[in-house]
């Protein structure tokens, strides 16, 4: 039977669909304890447009992961995407006067003075990766403590989101009675549950495909590179089909999803599609070649964003582990094709790991980003334990 005090729990509110993954902190591994996905409703372009509809779709996400066990969900951790997201590298200095060995707190203050940005009123700062200090100008370090010297740069990834829209969804979520323990970037959340440490520091590149854009981060030597919000995702593809054959977008989405392909190459000549009537006309046919030349067309697209992202970081050529593709839009395939063959590396969809007795139902790349959230709140429940127990350790010393 699931603790309580050792149940973690993700929320994913993607915009077609939510998603809840719990899981069990048991003896040093994470358990499958539950999960449910329900359509998600009272959005728009990825913002909220009814607080109540999505209120009500957390509510029965929730609800419906709460009857696969006898607990109730208090805590959340809750994932946070789109366009207004964005990354910045930033550095920041701290002198040491006398020069001595560098301690916590010296690490401490030259983080913060990386992070002392200015930032337009309805910005925020949602998460910050150290990426690696120098000590009097000479050498990288990971952990710089210990080291002697007389100025510490600290070098980090800042990542910064809408205050309104984040205050807005943590706010629907205490609506429903539920505590945020943390907001994480998807991306950086999927990571987790689909890169190995090993492939961090060989470069690696996650592109979370979304509804309405597509989420990137750049990992190398293990460090947060760079991260960007690409302005394409699954819907684009769909509304291509519907113009271009001139169907209507929900049967344009069913084209996709039976007959679509990213790469015209992995299609037969010959094949044909049998196409909706329009205006009072009787069904027509379609080459399937026809529908996957739009699908590729967008895909050359999305990867040519990603392509620019990665000359950006100077990351273009340099991905040893290549490309992973998350979300609900990494589904279409060929995607992966298009990818090795644009980007000249590796590609795969990014599936979840690290969690036992996970559903295979689970083991798929739209529900990575809610695996990786529970990932996100186990490492958060351990850190508090830590500190509880080192509390209590120095009650019972000086108590």
């Amino acid at each position: 039977m699931p603790d309580q005090k050792n149940l973690v729990v993700g929320l994913d509110l993607g915009s077609r669909t939510f998603r809840c993954v719990a899981a069990t902190l048991e003896r040093g591994m994470l358990r499958h304890a539950g999960s449910a996905a329900v359509p998600a409703r009272g959005w728009q372009r990825g913002r909220v447009t009814d607080p109540q509809a999505v209120a009500a779709s957390i509510t029965e996400v929730v609800g419906r992961v709460e009857e696969q066990f006898p607990l109730t969900i208090a805590r959340v951790v809750l994932g946070v995407a789109g366009p207004s997201v964005r990354g910045v590298n930033s550095r920041g200095q701290c002198e040491l006067w006398p020069p001595r060995e560098i301690a916590q707190f010296d690490v401490n203050r030259a983080v913060e003075r990386a992070c002392g940005l200015q930032f337009r009123d309805d910005h925020m700062i949602l998460q910050v990766f150290p990426q690696y200090f120098t000590v009097d100008h000479d050498n990288e370090y990971r952990d710089p403590r210990g080291i002697p010297g007389s100025l510490l740069e600290a070098n980090v990834h800042i990542l910064i989101t809408s205050k309104n829209e984040h205050e807005a969804l943590v706010g629907l979520c205490n609506q429903v009675h539920l505590q945020v323990e943390d907001t994480v970037f998807e991306p950086v959340a999927t990571a987790l549950a689909t890169v190995l440490p090993s492939d961090r520091f060989h470069g690696v590149a996650l592109a979370d495909i979304g509804m309405h854009s597509t989420d990137l981060v750049v990992y190398w030597k293990e460090m947060l590179v760079h991260s960007a919000s690409i302005p394409i995702g699954a819907e684009p593809f769909t509304r291509d089909v519907a113009a271009g054959l001139q169907v209507a977008p929900p049967q344009a989405e069913q084209l996709k999803l039976e007959y679509g392909c990213a790469l015209m190459g992995l299609t037969a000549d010959h094949s044909k599609i049998e196409l909706p009537p329009v205006n009072g006309k009787g069904r027509r046919e379609a080459r399937r070649r026809s529908l996957n030349y739009i699908l590729e067309a967008r895909g050359r697209e999305l990867m040519g964003h990603i392509a620019h992202e990665l000359k950006v970081c100077q990351m273009e050529g340099n991905l040893g582990t290549g490309l992973l593709l998350a979300g609900g839009g990494a589904l279409l395939p060929g995607l992966c094709d298009l990818a090795e063959q644009v980007l000249n590396c590796p590609s795969r969809l990014a599936l979840p790991i690290g969690i036992c007795d996970l559903p295979d139902r689970l083991n798929d790349a739209s529900w990575s980003t809610a695996a990786g959230l529970a990932m996100y709140a186990a490492r958060l429940r351990v850190q508090e334990q830590q500190r509880q127990q080192q509390e209590s350790l120095l009650v019972r010393l000086f108590g």
